[in-house]
């Protein structure tokens, strides 16, 4: 396709300019457009143009005296298209720092430490806002450990201000902040709650959506070494009647994990033991079949948890258990005031629903049943393996059986709002 019309406006000394035809030029592909051949001879080079001219070729590009013009200039290329072999989106992020805070959120914990290890530009900007990074990185991944396990409360797992930012109350002190060892621990204890209750539905004993946040309520109690401190804890500030009520539950859901239904006494002993431990990895483990799998790994427990050897045997290992470590479990500070037994976080539940005057005893038929039988039409909940299992043994359609069965996720709801009112009002009626 040709241009039917080129024109130059020529400025010699006239005060207007003189415009003349030039042939057609035809245009490049994609829009673009070319010089002809006999507009680049030697007379039109800038060495032979006199200086008060000026030939602007229409729709030509122009050289170094000439300039195209032919509708809107086309937009100048990207930066990157430009250099294409030395942009980076990395190095581009750091013009923006808060993009950067935010993509940083969505990296691993332990791709968050490569990059802090390996980048200097990373590295000095995590320094200046290390705390924003490092909370930020606990709410988007373990909201509620984070909220539950604050740093304050575990001195060892903080650093310095790498920014030297010193303390309100002590100016010459730099101040601690939550480094990344915290920032494994709080992710840790998120993954161990889960699959707790994982592990607690897999043998069908369900509990509510909401007991993820009390079970890590307990697990702070069981972190504190001190009765005074526990008994604080259990407060209302701190402790719902909701939390009292879920975690009331969580218990007798242990003691029928722990109890065999046809041959079992009622006993309490192995949940009781659980509880005294100094964390709830270990009945994470135990739950998923890694640690007490044998009767001798129970009576090694058992002999560090409340055993008291007579006399003789008081300087003797018991069962591999060293003299240090027999019924230290039980003592206040663990072990280290054999004098006072420490109270247990179900011990503790207990007293405080009876100080508030809750009365949940008279709801622990209902927290049995919870995940077997539908409060609302009183059938059976058969959850999608079982009714995979029966529709093998009896040939029915699994879809067919859900029909007027309870479901476990709307049980749920009926103790998503448990109050206090609503547990001492049952007492009246």
């Amino acid at each position: 396709m040709a241009c039917p019309l080129s024109l130059i406006l020529n400025f010699d000394n006239a005060p207007r300019p003189n415009i003349r035809q030039t042939d057609s030029i035809t245009p490049r592909t994609f829009g673009h457009f070319q010089r002809e051949s006999q507009l680049q001879d030697e007379s039109q080079t800038p060495r032979n143009r006199p200086q008060n001219r000026l030939d602007i070729f229409l729709p030509a590009r122009a050289d170094l005296s000439t300039r195209q013009v032919f509708g809107p200039p086309s937009p100048d290329p990207p930066s990157h298209e430009l250099d294409f072999n030395q942009f980076s989106v990395f190095n581009a992020l750091f013009n923006h720092p808060e993009l950067m805070f935010e993509t940083a959120k969505h990296l691993d914990i332990e791709d968050l430490i490569s990059l802090y290890a390996i980048s200097r530009d990373f590295h000095n900007l995590m320094n200046s806002r290390f705390t924003t990074m490092i909370r930020s990185q606990a709410a988007a991944k373990a909201a509620e450990s984070a909220k539950i396990f604050t740093f304050t409360c575990y001195s060892d797992l903080c650093i310095r201000d790498p920014a030297q930012r010193p303390l309100q109350r002590a100016p010459n002190l730099p101040r601690s902040v939550p480094g990344f060892r915290y920032l494994r621990f709080i992710l840790f204890r998120e993954r161990v709650v889960d699959e707790i209750i994982a592990c607690l539905a897999a043998e069908g004993l369900h509990l509510p959506k909401s007991a993820s946040l009390t079970i890590k309520k307990v697990w702070l109690v069981i972190d504190i070494p001190n009765n005074l401190r526990r008994t604080f804890t259990m407060r209302e500030h701190i402790w719902s009647a909701k939390d009292l009520f879920l975690a009331t539950m969580f218990f007798i859901k242990l003691d029928m994990m722990f109890t065999d239904p046809m041959r079992g006494e009622g006993s309490t002993a192995m949940r009781r033991m659980m509880l005294a431990q100094r964390s709830l990895s270990t009945l994470w483990r135990v739950l998923k079949r890694e640690e007490m799998v044998s009767q001798l790994d129970v009576l090694r427990m058992l002999v560090k948890w409340n055993y008291r050897p007579p006399r003789p045997q008081l300087n003797e290992s018991i069962l591999d258990v060293k003299p240090k470590n027999i019924g230290k479990l039980q003592y206040h500070g663990w072990g280290k005031d054999r004098g006072k037994k420490m109270l247990g976080v179900d011990y503790l539940v207990a007293f405080e629903a009876v100080r508030r005057g809750l009365d949940i005893q008279q709801y622990y038929l209902d927290m049995v049943v919870h995940g077997f039988v539908d409060k609302r039409n009183m059938k059976n909940i058969w959850t999608e393996e079982q009714l995979a299992k029966m529709a093998e043994v009896d040939g029915y359609d699994s879809d067919e059986g859900l029909e007027g069965q309870g479901d476990v996720e709307q049980e749920d709801e009926a103790f998503e709002h448990v109050t206090e009112e609503q547990l001492m009002a049952r007492d009246s009626d």
